[in-house]
């Protein structure tokens, strides 16, 4: 499911909405995912109100619309969320089996959320994003680092708000503004 909203989220004309219009065919390139496990996804993501759906019916792409309330605007309409280039190149590389892989798609939706729009980086304390990502620590360590490994974070240490402790902040790779259109 995660990977279908991602690759939707990327898939936007403008910066100023979050609709889209696309096949099943190029979810599944974007993907990496095969035509029966995306649409399930679809029907998974719709039903839990997350995306609307307006088939198209016969050979006419269908039109998809992001419902997270998590992707709001800036002040001057325009998303900044989602590092499109780097979700594209690298989503199809992450293994789309297993506890490990599914972990690191949470992790990287909750550090995509935290964070300030147009900010690349994410503070939170590591039991939060366990917390909210709802993965096992074992499964948080190994998540952070097949998104390193894939080249979307990189987890860094900064100075804690006493000057002496030192926490993670996770820096989100890519270019994370979007172009204007004109």
């Amino acid at each position: 499911m995660l990977r279908v909203v991602f690759a939707l989220a990327t898939m936007t004309p403008t910066a100023k909405t979050y609709t889209v219009v696309s096949s099943v065919s190029e979810l599944m390139e974007r993907t990496g995912l095969s035509r029966p496990m995306v649409r399930q996804a679809l029907v998974d993501v719709e039903a839990r109100g997350w995306i609307r759906h307006k088939p198209g019916g016969g050979k006419l792409k269908s039109e998809y619309t992001l419902a997270c309330p998590h992707f709001e605007a800036e002040k001057d309409g325009y998303y900044y969320k989602i590092p499109n280039k780097e979700v594209v190149k690298n989503l199809p590389k992450i293994s789309r089996r297993g506890e490990k892989a599914l972990a690191a798609l949470k992790i990287y939706a909750v550090l995509l959320i935290v964070r300030p729009n147009q900010a690349r980086i994410s503070s939170i304390n590591v039991e939060n994003l366990r917390n909210r990502a709802a993965v096992q620590w074992t499964s948080l360590r190994d998540g952070l680092s097949i998104l390193a490994t894939h080249g979307m974070i990189v987890v860094d240490k900064a100075p804690g708000d006493d000057g002496e402790y030192v926490k993670n902040q996770y820096v989100i790779k890519g270019d994370i503004v979007r172009e204007v259109p004109a």
